[in-house]
């Protein structure tokens, strides 16, 4: 999943907290992790920035945000999180197995890969990257590859002749749309057509 998802994974989980004033257990229960006053924090969103400030709370690291969830009994929440890690734990997994097919790759491999993500993005990587897996690292941070950002990735592939790769990657792009899409059919309708009127007050249809 993005990081969009997970920040507002985050705000939702956060907010429904406070709603529950379950706060001061939060902080009981973190309280050996914290460094700086708890006077500055003074809800769950700031808790969560604060661990996430000091490595304890990460897109790939939810183990303590599931423990809490687990103590203060928020069971539907704790399982949005799991259902959040299994699904970027397999973007993960396929990334990671992209990076060690070119790590195992000839010496020349990442020069190639340079010149295409540089063509493809117009931005200078070769001041910061020392191997693949910094020039992956790179990607994600500048925003080129994401959960849900995928071209540059399918780019690369295809043009350094990777076609069991790429076929998995597109696969796997293909499921991320169908799921998507499923997900907003059920989602319910919003706004003004929930209703079924227009803006005078006439109903549609």
């Amino acid at each position: 999943m993005s990081r969009i998802e997970y920040n507002n994974m985050l705000f939702v989980i956060g907010r429904h907290l406070d709603q529950l004033s379950v706060h001061e257990q939060l902080m009981f229960m973190c309280r050996e992790k914290l460094t700086r006053g708890v006077q500055d924090i003074n809800n769950s969103r700031s808790l969560f920035e604060e661990l996430g400030h000091l490595n304890f709370l990460k897109i790939d690291q939810l183990g303590d945000l599931k423990e809490l969830l687990k103590e203060v009994g928020e069971w539907s929440l704790l399982k949005k999180v799991t259902n959040f890690e299994v699904k970027r734990k397999k973007y993960s997994n396929l990334l990671e197995k992209v990076i060690r097919v070119f790590d195992c790759g000839e010496s020349n491999e990442l020069e190639h890969l340079l010149r295409i993500c540089k063509t493809k993005t117009s931005f200078d990587f070769e001041t910061k990257i020392r191997d693949v897996r910094s020039l992956f690292k790179e990607l994600e941070s500048q925003n080129f590859l994401e959960f849900y950002r995928l071209d540059i990735l399918i780019e690369i592939l295809r043009e350094t002749g990777k076609p069991d790769l790429l076929t998995e990657i597109e696969e796997f792009e293909k499921r991320i749309n169908e799921e998507e899409e499923l997900k907003r059919k059920k989602a319910p309708t919003s706004g003004i057509f929930a209703s079924g009127r227009n803006l005078g007050g006439r109903v549609i249809g």
